[in-house]
């Protein structure tokens, strides 16, 4: 069986000092933020700074199906970075947290020319906010991991030195151009207690297809597809390929 993709010069090579940011600390993130990915960030991407964004506050449901310390209280995002400081495993890693939501607002603040976004949050809003900062950038990564109850969906939106090599985000996905939803940062506590059923198996599903993209331009800067999709009940994943007509 051959490789699907080419290895040539990679988009990451290792080596580098990485800004990393993960925003939304919930289901995925749980999954996206183990060994699997930490491991590689410390042993090929000493130094680079992890920062968490995050202003949910921990709650008794939370821990079902996310991985926090047992003893985990307060910020989600404080929780997780000091879980992970405590890690001598990672202690080649930068860990920093933000206890915010990213909004239209503040995003110019967080996510600057260059850096690697992992968007876990469970909304499209905030997904449309970090597509169209994005673009506004020269370079930049933005993998964003999301499901439903049995499905989920992962899209890559990577633009590099002036050149979309994947489409925006909001050009993927009209869900995403139009958001029905509210952003986190426009709800009421009422609104926010609102959550949608949600299984740690398709949470899984999500994080390990944006681990894979972030290899894969750890190993090359040649992508042929931008979504990959998966369902847990069918037990299938498979990759969109791109189709800049769309």
């Amino acid at each position: 069986m051959s490789d699907t993709v080419s290895v040539d010069s990679p988009l990451l090579p290792p080596g580098q000092e990485l800004r990393i940011l993960i925003v939304g600390i919930g289901g995925v993130a749980s999954y996206l933020l183990n060994h699997s990915l930490l491991g590689l960030l410390a042993n090929s991407f000493p130094k680079s700074v992890i920062t968490l964004c995050d202003k949910d506050e921990l709650e008794e449901r939370n821990f079902i199906r996310q991985d926090f310390a047992s003893s985990a209280v307060g910020n989600k995002a404080q929780a997780k970075t000091d879980q992970l400081i405590a890690d001598q495993r990672y202690k080649a890693l930068d860990f920093r947290c933000v206890p915010q939501w990213i909004t239209p607002e503040n995003v110019t603040g967080y996510v600057q020319d260059g850096d690697i976004v992992f968007s876990c949050a469970d909304n499209h809003a905030t997904r449309r906010v970090l597509s169209d900062h994005l673009e506004n950038l020269s370079s930049g990564v933005l993998i964003a991991g999301g499901n439903s109850e049995y499905t989920s969906s992962t899209l890559v939106y990577i633009r590099w030195r002036g050149e979309d090599l994947t489409l925006p985000l909001t050009a993927q996905s009209a869900e995403i151009a139009n958001p029905k939803e509210k952003g986190p940062w426009q709800m009421s506590c009422e609104e926010l207690a609102v959550v949608a059923p949600q299984l740690a198996l398709a949470n899984e599903d999500a994080a390990i297809a944006m681990k894979k993209i972030f290899f894969l331009l750890t190993r090359t800067s040649k992508i042929d597809y931008a979504q990959v999709r998966g369902n847990i009940l069918t037990n299938t994943v498979y990759a969109v390929k791109m189709n800049r007509n769309n």
